[in-house]
């Protein structure tokens, strides 16, 4: 298990985390690093919802990027090979 001290860095940055995201909600590493938090805390069910956001949020963008390569089939080719 997580130190003590752990805990206790663990549970600032859950706070600042907490606030990040209602500011950004679909930022997938700040989800991640929010899940790390709960979990170094023991709290795996708030740790487990979170990455159920950090998923929720990948898909989203990957659904944005593959409307944007329909739509620009040339440019996808070219991002895809950089």
């Amino acid at each position: 298990g997580a130190s003590e001290e752990q805990v206790t860095a663990a549970n600032v940055a859950k706070e600042c985390l907490l606030a990040a995201v209602k500011s950004d909600p679909r930022a997938a590493h700040l989800w991640s690093n929010l899940a790390n938090a709960y979990f170094l805390m023991g709290d795996h069910r708030s740790a487990s919802k979170c990455l159920e956001k950090v998923l929720l949020s990948l898909l989203f963008f990957t659904k944005i990027i593959l409307s944007f390569c329909k739509l620009n089939q040339n440019t996808c080719v070219c991002i895809l090979m950089s």
